[in-house]
Order: structure tokens, then C-alpha cells, then sequence
């Protein structure tokens, strides 16, 4: 049977997810209200390849009206993912310790800024050089026609996938100041964790060796930084333990 405390919760979990649902749809509407310029605007790094066309095409009729929908639903998303975080939050924070909620709401304004990092190196940097690689390939009689709705998957994909793979500090970090894990443990697992983050990379980008390299790099730096982050908490506690 239903206790009142978890109907309290399950009314509480109801009315954030239908918070996050409006304000998804609100920024699904401004974005649709721009959809042709951000097309323009992701189309650019496929447009200043060398050996690119300087127009895609559609196969299918509806294909144009889908891509704009791709369009709105990622960038809605991309744009409320810190609303999205912030209602998360305020639905667990009430049932976590004090020192849990200390350790876990920094970490919530560094998930987005590298979120938002993540995205746009794979924008600026990545996926221009991915570009070039494959359509560095020519031959006479053949010519490269992309097609819109592969583009932008495959846009997409890097920008989340990178976006996503740059919040590695965060869990590690998250993990350490909720003792699960330690940087002693961390450093020690390193070798498995530069061999584990070469075959993320393989996963998440394509199979060109640059776009592996310019993922897997940064992941290495801040799987470091993750652990440089470890030591300094360390230390900081280790000073304030003789002053209780």
C-alpha cells in the first residue's frame, strides 16, 4: 500500500518532470523560430572543407522538415539541460546528508560548463578535421553529394558524445568526496583508464585516428585533473583534522 511520504514524493517527482517538460517545449519553440539560421550555422564546418560541395541534399521529400525537428529536439535539450540538473537536484537534495549535499552541488555547475565545452570543441575542432579526413578521399567520377540528415547525425553524435565524455572529472570527483573511490586508487588504475579511454573514443567517434586522438586526449588531461582534484581535497582535510 501506498504510504502518504511516498505519495508526497511520487506528486513531487510528477510536478519537476512537468516543470522540465514546459520549459522543454518553450525552448523547442524559440528554437524552432530559428532553425533556418542554426541550420546555417552547423552546416559550416561542412561547408569550409576543403573538397566539400557547398550545398546538401535531401532525398526524401519530408527530409528538410525532419532535419529542422532533429534540429529543435537537440537543441531544446541542449539548452534546458541545466534546468533539467537543477530539478534533479532539488528532488534528492532533501534526502541527502548535509556533507552529501556540500560534495554534489558544485559538481552541478561544473556538468553543464563542461557539457557545453565538450560540444563546442567537438564542434570547432573536431569535426572539421573528421571532415577533412573523409572527404579528403577523391577519384574521378565521383563526387560527394552529403546528405543532410547524416550530417547533422553525425554532428550531433560528436557534440553529445563529446559533451558527455568531458563530465568524466565530474564522477570521479563525485565519487571521491562520497568515498567510494580515492586518488590513490585512481592513480594506481591509471594505465587501464588511458587503455579504457582509447576504446571510448573508438566507440564515439569515427574510425579516423584524429577524431580518436582529439577525444582521447582531453578524457586523459581530465582523468589527471580528476586526480589532482582528489589530492587537493585530501590535503585539505587532512589539515582541518587537527583543529576539531
Amino acid at each position: 500500500m501506498m504510504t502518504p511520504a511516498t505519495f508526497k514524493h511520487l506528486t513531487e517527482l510528477r510536478r519537476r518532470l512537468i516543470l522540465s517538460l514546459l520549459v522543454l517545449c518553450a525552448a523547442m519553440a524559440v528554437v524552432y523560430g530559428f532553425k533556418a539560421p542554426l541550420l546555417n550555422v552547423l552546416l559550416q564546418p561542412l561547408l569550409a572543407t576543403p573538397n566539400a560541395p557547398q550545398s546538401l541534399v535531401f532525398s526524401a521529400v519530408p527530409e528538410l522538415f525532419f532535419a529542422y525537428l532533429k534540429i529543435t529536439v537537440w537543441g531544446g535539450v541542449f539548452l534546458t539541460l541545466p534546468v533539467f540538473m537543477h530539478q534533479i537536484w532539488h528532488f534528492f537534495a532533501p534526502g541527502l546528508y548535509k556533507h552529501e549535499r556540500r560534495a554534489v552541488w558544485p559538481l552541478l555547475v561544473a556538468a553543464p560548463l563542461l557539457f557545453y565545452g565538450g560540444g563546442l570543441f567537438a564542434y570547432l575542432g573536431v569535426l572539421p578535421l573528421a571532415l577533412t579526413f573523409f572527404l579528403g578521399f577523391t577519384q574521378q567520377g565521383v563526387v560527394a553529394l552529403p546528405n543532410i540528415t547524416e550530417y547533422l547525425g553525425l554532428l550531433f553524435n560528436f557534440a553529445f558524445g563529446f559533451g558527455l565524455a568531458f563530465n568524466l572529472p565530474v564522477v570521479l570527483v563525485l565519487l571521491m568526496r562520497l568515498g567510494v573511490l580515492t586518488h590513490t586508487q585512481l592513480a594506481r588504475w591509471r594505465r587501464f583508464a588511458i587503455v579504457a579511454v582509447f576504446v571510448l573514443a573508438t566507440l564515439i567517434t569515427p574510425p579516423d585516428p584524429f577524431s580518436q586522438l582529439l577525444l582521447a586526449l582531453p578524457l586523459v588531461g581530465l582523468y589527471e585533473l580528476a586526480i589532482l582534484i582528489g589530492r587537493l581535497q585530501a590535503s585539505h582535510k587532512a589539515v582541518k583534522k587537527p583543529e576539531k
